[in-house]
């Protein structure tokens, strides 16, 4: 199946999903003869704020603590939620928990680690060395200097047996935010990073257990950002989607003007082709509407949607999600017209991948105001479209981002310090 037939508007197909593929969990325990590494604790200055850049580090290579601060932050275990269907929960989203991404650490030569490519298991913290022997040789084929870094890797079975072909595109967006919080931690390291899809092309459906999908090669670091007055730890950890199984019940409340505005520009720092806007509903200082967002200028009027009016309620229909107490719903868009034109599938992953990366700073920039950010999919993306004044044009909205204030009813266990 081609990018372009992918690719078309309204692609929540669960009807394509073989029902009753449960996958089990990821074990606890892991079987005899592992070569498995033991990573330290993780070290984080606390006081360190979102979005802060350290001076370029002088290391040629990670050590193992800067390995583990890296992993742990990323895709460690940051929540435990006793009273909820879905228990355990990561600093980036995943459709109901998940997680279809793999997080390796790989480096080509020997350093803190023998050369190899290494799983890591966020259950016990640990590095379990692969012999993917075939992964390795086409990095070994595409290397960068320094010869380490970061590979992202699907099981899309975790996926498939709910949201059938539209895993193909759920799984790209995931990855996308597992590259932003890679990216901002290694920043927060002083080190760089260029993310590449994986050399070798793949195709859906596909009959792989595992796919590889993005190469994240550590680099010197090139880059600045304006920091966030909140500390990146407490943002990762208190990132969440809303309470709730498959849902969005917020409480209402009216935004700060400022506080939306310090979304939209933390958001538009990543240097992608994405473009975003909003859906307003009560902001103050802006009329109930459709705006653009632009970097250093803010919102920009498109179109007036009065409370409570059928366009209002057109909006979102999807069961269980109460959107009208949403203050403010961000859409991130995509030019998809190179997929439309037969693009690769790289193309396909590689756009989806830059929308989740914006969406993953939504989320962290919500969470440092004591707001949830929900990702969605599911809304009929051709009325945004039409709403957005995109028709006529290869701009696409891919992604929703709902903000609003929780209403918890849980007991949250800390598992990220």
């Amino acid at each position: 199946m081609k990018a372009a037939t992918l690719n078309y508007k309204n692609t929540y197909l669960k009807s394509t999903a073989p029902r009753g593929e449960f996958p089990p969990a990821l074990p606890l325990f892991v079987p005899p003869g592992t070569r498995e590494i033991i990573l330290p604790d993780p070290m984080l200055d606390t006081d360190l704020p979102l979005g802060h850049v350290a001076q370029a580090s002088a290391a040629d290579h990670l050590s193992l603590q800067d390995i583990s601060n890296l992993a742990h932050y990323t895709l460690g275990l940051s929540r435990y939620e006793p009273g909820e269907l879905y228990l355990y929960h990561r600093p980036a989203p995943s459709p109901r928990c998940k997680h279809a991404t793999e997080l390796w650490y790989f480096t080509l030569q020997d350093a803190a680690l023998p050369a190899g490519l290494y799983r890591y298991n966020p259950i016990r913290h640990t590095l379990q060395m692969d012999d993917l022997q075939d992964w390795l040789s086409i990095l070994a084929e595409n290397a960068r200097q320094p010869q380490d870094g970061w590979l992202l890797s699907a099981v899309p079975d975790r996926l498939r047996h709910i949201y059938g072909d539209f895993t193909s595109r759920l799984m790209c967006l995931e990855a996308g935010h597992v590259t932003e919080q890679l990216q901002l931690v290694h920043h927060m390291l002083g080190h760089g990073l260029r993310s590449v899809p994986f050399p070798q092309q793949w195709v859906w459906p596909t009959t792989e257990k595992e796919i590889p999908l993005q190469v994240l090669w550590r680099e010197n670091l090139q880059t600045e950002d304006t920091p966030l007055p909140v500390s990146f730890v407490e943002a990762t950890r208190n990132r969440h989607s809303a309470h709730g199984s498959n849902g969005v019940y917020p409480l209402p409340i009216r935004l700060p003007l400022e506080t939306a505005c310090q979304m939209g520009e933390f958001a538009s720092r990543q240097k992608t082709t994405a473009s975003l806007y909003a859906v307003v509903q009560n902001v103050e200082g802006l009329d109930p509407g459709a705006y653009s967002y632009l970097p250093h200028e803010g919102f920009r009027w498109i179109a007036p949607i009065p409370r409570k009016s059928e366009m209002q309620q057109a909006l979102f229909i999807t069961p269980g999600f109460h959107v009208p107490h949403c203050p403010i719903v961000w859409l991130i868009s995509e030019d998809t017209g190179v997929l439309q034109a037969e693009g690769t599938m790289q193309d396909y992953q590689q756009t989806h991948q830059d929308v989740g990366r914006v969406g993953q700073r939504l989320g962290l920039a919500a969470a440092a105001s004591g707001l949830f950010a929900r990702p969605a999919v599911s809304h009929d993306e051709g009325y945004f479209d039409w709403l957005l004044r995109l028709t006529d044009t290869d701009e696409t909205v891919l992604y929703q981002v709902l903000i609003g204030q929780d209403r918890y009813e849980g007991w949250p266990v800390q598992m990220m310090f």
